[in-house]
């Protein structure tokens, strides 16, 4: 249903269902974008320091209690 003020599109509303939906959508693009732009900017650093513990092993792994 759509509501409008003035001749102005004012609000939308939805069923709870396609409510959910639309959120699952966007959070699903929302999480694959920034996960893409984060390894296309750290991707150099997140290498390095993976080759860094695969040479040395994990900082103060001798220190766990486990």
């Amino acid at each position: 249903m759509f509501v409008e003020k003035a001749g102005q599109l004012d609000t939308v509303i939805l069923s709870a269902e396609h409510y959910y939906a639309l959120q699952a959508n966007h959070d699903k693009a929302s999480r694959a974008g920034r996960k893409k732009r984060f390894e296309t900017e750290f991707g150099d650093w997140i290498a390095g320091e993976n080759a860094r513990v695969e040479a040395n092993g994990v900082p103060g792994a001798d220190l766990r209690p486990w």
